[in-house]
């Protein structure tokens, strides 16, 4: 018997059982708390509202944005509490007790039992993969994201590879889109003579939309909708190396071969490597 499994889902189970009787305390009271609190059940129910808006508009696959809503709904817990007068235990020791139980089954069961082995880790496993390509310093990695694969090479592995995309072009290239593009065309044509190896992310070919607003916005000199654009030279050259999983969703890492010499046919089959559509 899994007791491990058996022990996940007790906690997870508690950590669900209160929240839920949180949640029927704060809904059979609302009346009462909007009775004596009108204005402050407003500025939280407006709160709520403004930021969930946005959270959904921004990224709500990141649940960093969604601690913003937490101090109103935790206030609406706290007033549906404050109106509910318990004849025998005391709300000063029931509530703050009944939180902790709720924040240690939650923050335990979903955040420090998942990431207390390094295997599990996204960041750490797509780092992984591309160190057992063999890597080196000469090799140039063109990813799209806020993924810190620079962060885990320097504390994981020795190997140092460039790690770089179109959005993150300087300043220092101009301001267009075609001084972008000759840049990032003679670094990658210059990496492959040098002998290294060039990675390119399905993420960097295609970038999510909605990744890019969240994450980074159109601040850049080359859009979202002009990555394809730029990469469509290389489709021909472009083949499947390995694939990894970001936002649990498959991503395809392809690496870029070398322009093959005049009258030399490539070896080997290569299936259509990927499709210039906007995700």
């Amino acid at each position: 018997m899994d007791t491990n499994g058996v022990m996940l889902s007790f906690l997870f189970g508690v950590g669900v059982m209160l929240l839920v009787g949180f949640i029927v305390i704060t809904i059979l009271k609302f009346n009462g708390i909007y009775k004596f609190q009108r204005r402050l059940v407003i500025l939280l129910l407006l709160w709520i509202l403004v930021y969930g808006v946005f959270i959904f508009w921004w990224d709500p696959l990141s649940h960093e944005f969604w601690m913003q809503i937490l101090p109103p709904i935790w206030l609406f817990l706290f007033l549906g509490f404050e109106e509910w007068h318990f004849k025998k235990l005391s709300c000063k020791l029931v509530l703050p007790v009944a939180l902790l139980c709720l924040l240690v089954c939650v923050n335990f069961v979903g955040d420090v039992l998942p990431n207390n082995n390094i295997k599990n880790n996204g960041n750490y496993q797509l780092v992984h993969k591309l160190h057992e390509q063999g890597l080196s310093s000469g090799d140039l990695i063109l990813i799209y994201g806020f993924v810190p694969i620079e962060n885990y090479y320097q504390l994981y592995f020795s190997s140092r590879p460039q790690v770089t995309s179109l959005y993150r072009a300087p300043s220092s290239m101009g301001t267009t889109k075609q001084a972008v593009f000759e840049h990032f065309s003679a670094v990658i044509e210059s990496t492959l003579d040098a002998g290294g190896r060039v990675l390119v992310s399905e993420s960097e070919i295609n970038p999510s939309v909605r990744e890019s607003l969240a994450m980074f916005g159109e601040r850049g000199t080359v859009k979202v909708a002009e990555h394809p654009e730029f990469y469509a030279q290389y489709q021909d050259r472009l083949v499947r190396s390995f694939s990894y999983e970001w936002r649990k969703q498959e991503v395809w890492m392809f690496e870029l071969t070398p322009v093959p010499e005049e009258g030399k046919e490539r070896t080997g089959t290569r299936e259509p490597s990927f499709t210039l559509n906007k995700r």
